[in-house]
């Protein structure tokens, strides 16, 4: 998981009668000594991300259900979607989203209105779009156009 998935964990950690299902170790260590209960997949760690990933994730994470999936995302946009730079990474994600009531992609500015090698899920997978004050004008409006909610914090 990446830093910004990580901060939404640090904002989750006192938050008591709260589930959350993560592949990302970071995300799991953030949480480790909080009131929330705690569910790691299973898989592969990918070094580069912290991230479960691969078939011993899958039967983890394809049986459950989901109210809200915040998913970290390396590129973010109209055309290409939610992408990621890896493929079971990728994977893993897509089914997270697939099994939530609501989906959020969290980034930062810099991903925003881009695309990277794997595709999660195209835009209109997403309700909800989490980035920071410096996202550029015409990528959110484009976003919102798109019947996304986008939140600039």
């Amino acid at each position: 998981g990446g830093s910004t998935t990580q901060q939404i964990a640090r904002r989750l950690a006192g938050r008591r009668g709260l589930t959350v299902v993560t592949n990302a170790l970071n995300v799991a260590m953030e949480l480790a000594q909080s009131d929330v209960r705690l569910v790691v997949t299973g898989g592969e760690m990918r070094p580069q991300s912290m991230e479960l990933v691969g078939p011993l994730a899958e039967p983890t994470t394809s049986v459950l259900h989901l109210d809200v999936t915040f998913a970290g995302v390396d590129g973010l946009s109209v055309r290409g979607g939610l992408t990621t730079h890896h493929p079971l990474e990728a994977q893993v994600n897509r089914v997270l989203i697939e099994r939530s009531s609501r989906s959020v992609a969290v980034t930062d500015h810099t991903k925003l209105g881009r695309a990277t090698f794997a595709q999660i899920v195209p835009l209109a997978a997403v309700t909800d779009v989490i980035t920071d004050a410096d996202a550029p004008a015409d990528v959110v409006a484009d976003l919102e156009q798109a019947g996304v909610n986008v939140l600039r914090v």
